[in-house]
């Protein structure tokens, strides 16, 4: 083998298409001795391989036509440095016109294939060994680190629009659609030929895209971020070019947009629905592409399914940014994802570890002047990355967005749940003799004074009835022994708990409900006895694991002056008092959660009212913190899909106003997004549950002696 020293080169990995290639004349005139009329050739002149893949390098020879006696084998040299390409040392010497190499350091080597008729006939490939490119989730989390790059976009030109319009005849690609990000600022531009535009043609019909007026002259081009970091419209008069900044800040399924979101929620994407209209890469999660293995070549198609929701959400991603006129037309047809993604072809090609370029085609998907339909064909690169820049209009920097406007029933949902007053309701059913079904029913009433948990007398008689069944059936408990009469709840006329605040903290107190005791005396009558409401209630005796103190009441540094923030800061009381909304961040008007939730309500179920809700697992979470503690709602963080909102009813009061009449929460869980398990809350009586609490005389009186000593 033959080693040669090289100077180290920097290279590009160009391709050189046509047919060249080192070929000797083998027909001039030699002293020593004539060879037979043979060449070697090869297509292609220089090869790129990365370190650790492999390549057949394949060689033509020519030799004199008829004449089998001249060989079509060659020897093989190679030449390099530091052994830059392996191979198999024994294929170097009177082999077939092929050579397996395999990049094993980055640089360049030459592979030189000699003729063994002709020594004279020679053909020589470059093979450059590059870095190695991940898969493709690493380099799209590469690419999405980026805050400032430019996506451009062109639209191939066929040939039957080439044929059919004469513009178009001299052209193979124009500029379609410009994306810019920076850290400051997101715009988007559309074009027709070489003319900006704020609308699409469809039908022969000119629509506005994203435009404030049926011209399409004044356009929302993107969003800047205002002195407080939030996202507020950047609108282009298309005709003068000139840039106005609007004052409230954009809203999406994703909240509020922000800086950390404007461009795209990144790792945190849910779905397509977690971005605005104009954005970046960033919209896309790097985890959906966690399943795709690594190809030879980088070059990736993904096909989106009802059976892969990640590459589904990559297409409909990608086809909004590269494509939003073809985007926008689809969604008049359909606004399934599934629809949508089935009418293009979608390729992504790694051309480094932070490189790539996305393709996306489908057939008749593309409408042109002339108002017919031809194959659509755009391909998007990364440009201008770290050096894109943004022209800031007048007045962005000094900006303040104010937030955007619930509407109507948002407002009222967020006012009942803040009012610390309204009755959550929660139901059991069980089955006795598989006919008799029993409810089991439990009322919680909030307000600002307490919490009351309470089961009435229904609620004893259909559990006592249930026990006699697991008696006469002989079941048993969890611990092995069988169900008795003493399993049985004594308080005949309800019972119930409540955190109450007094005059000196919070006290945990009993309620044994109003009921009648019957005694047998020595002469054999009996004496019944009446409990009254008022003697039902009792303080909660010292119990350290509670963290109460003698008298029941809290103390430490939990022990607030408000119910609220006492079971907000004592996450073990829920299995108590379960929904007490105004410890939940979904309701707190103050925050962003509440923007995460849809505009408009949707009935996501067949059967079920309009349910305001978001994909977002943070709505989800919020949806079940009233009710799980924080390792329970963990459990679930494995799930494919949520669903997370609240359904609202309102009704008119006397004055004919709109007031809240109940609220429904929902969090739901799917892991393979199709079918869901979950959780629902049902509200009411907002702004009357201390009027509707039927013990509520005696509990007001009870109150009032609580703290009374001091």
């Amino acid at each position: 083998m033959k080693r040669k020293i090289l100077l180290a080169l920097s290279l590009v990995g160009v391709v050189a298409l046509g047919s060249c290639a080192n070929n000797t004349d083998s027909s001039s005139p030699s002293s020593e001795k004539q060879y037979p009329d043979v060449t070697v050739s090869t297509k292609t002149a220089t090869v790129s391989v990365e370190r650790g893949d492999s390549t057949t390098l394949r060689f033509q020879v020519a030799r004199p036509a008829g004449d089998s006696t001249v060989s079509s084998k060659v020897n093989f040299t190679v030449t390099q440095d530091a052994e830059i390409l392996t191979y198999d040392e024994n294929a170097l010497n009177e082999v077939t016109p092929t050579l397996k190499v395999t990049g094993n350091k980055v640089g360049t080597a030459t592979v030189t294939a000699t003729s063994v008729s002709n020594p004279n006939a020679t053909a020589t490939i470059t093979v450059t060994v590059t870095k190695r490119i991940p898969e493709l989730a690493k380099v799209w989390t590469s690419v999405i680190s980026n805050t400032n790059y430019t996506i451009k976009t062109q639209r191939v030109i066929s040939d039957d629009e080439k044929d059919a319009i004469e513009d178009e005849a001299d052209k193979d690609s124009v500029d379609y659609e410009i994306t810019r990000v920076t850290d400051k600022a997101v715009t988007q531009h559309l074009y027709d030929g070489d003319k900006e535009v704020a609308y699409y043609t469809a039908d022969n019909a000119k629509t506005p895209m994203y435009a404030a007026d049926e011209a399409g002259t004044l356009s929302l081009i993107g969003y800047g971020l205002d002195k407080n970091g939030y996202a507020v419209p950047l609108e282009e008069n298309i005709s003068t070019g000139a840039v106005t900044v609007g004052s409230t800040i954009a809203r999406t399924n994703a909240g509020l947009l922000k800086a950390s979101n404007f461009a795209g929620a990144g790792k945190n994407a849910t779905s397509p629905n977690d971005v605005s209209f104009v954005y970046g890469l960033q919209a896309i999660n790097p985890t959906w592409f966690a399943n795709i293995a690594k190809v030879s070549g980088n070059e990736y198609e993904i096909k989106g399914t009802s059976d892969d929701y990640n590459a589904l959400y990559v297409e409909v991603s990608l086809w909004n940014i590269l494509d939003p006129v073809g985007y926008m037309k689809a969604l008049r047809t359909s606004t399934q994802f599934v629809d949508i993604a089935n009418t293009i072809t979608t390729k992504i090609t790694a051309l480094s570890a932070d490189s790539i370029k996305i393709e996306i085609t489908g057939d008749d998907a593309y409408t042109a002047s002339d108002g017919n339909k031809y194959p659509l064909d755009v391909v998007a690169t990364l440009e201008d990355v770290g050096t894109t820049e943004i022209s800031s209009p007048a007045g962005l920097a000094t900006a303040e967005g104010e937030k955007p406007d619930l509407g109507t029933e948002f407002n009222l949902a967020v006012a009942g749940a803040r009012g610390d007053n309204y009755i959550m309701s929660e139901e059991h059913s069980v089955t006795i003799d598989n006919k008799q079904e029993l409810t089991l029913a439990t009322n919680y009433y909030y307000t600002k004074d307490y919490v009351f948990l309470y089961r009435d007398a229904t609620f004893v008689s259909n559990y006592n009835k249930y026990i006699d069944y697991l008696i006469t059936n002989k079941q048993k408990k969890d611990d092995g022994s069988l169900y008795t009469e003493a399993d049985k709840n004594e308080y005949t006329g309800g019972f119930g708990m409540a955190l109450v605040k007094g005059a000196d903290g919070i006290y945990l107190i009993n309620y044994n409900g109003e009921y009648t005791t019957t005694e047998a005396s020595k002469d054999g009558t009996s004496t019944t006895t009446e409990v009254t409401h008022a003697a039902g209630f009792q303080a909660e005796p010292a119990n350290a694991s509670l963290g109460i103190a003698e008298g029941g009441k809290f103390t430490g540094t939990t022990a607030t002056s408000t119910v609220s923030g006492f079971i907000a800061a004592n996450e073990d009381w829920k299995d108590f008092f379960p929904g007490y909304l105004t410890s939940n961040g979904l309701f707190d008007s103050t925050k962003d959660d509440i923007y995460l939730l849809s505009s408009t309500a949707t009935q996501i179920f067949e059967g079920m009212d309009p349910i305001y809700y978001s994909l977002d697992q943070a709505v989800f979470n919020d949806v079940l913190t009233p009710y799980l503690d924080s390792a329970s709602i963990a459990k679930y963080s494995g799930a494919t899909m949520y669903i997370g909102g609240f359904s609202i009813k309102t009704t008119t009061d006397e004055n004919k106003k709109a007031v809240l009449s109940s609220l429904e929460l929902l969090g739901l869980y799917s892991s393979d997004g199709r079918s869901f398990r979950g959780f629902i809350g049902d509200y009411s009586d907002f702004g009357a549950a201390d009027t509707k609490n039927p013990v509520k005389d005696s509990m007001a009186t009870f109150i009032a002696t609580l703290g009374a000593s001091k």
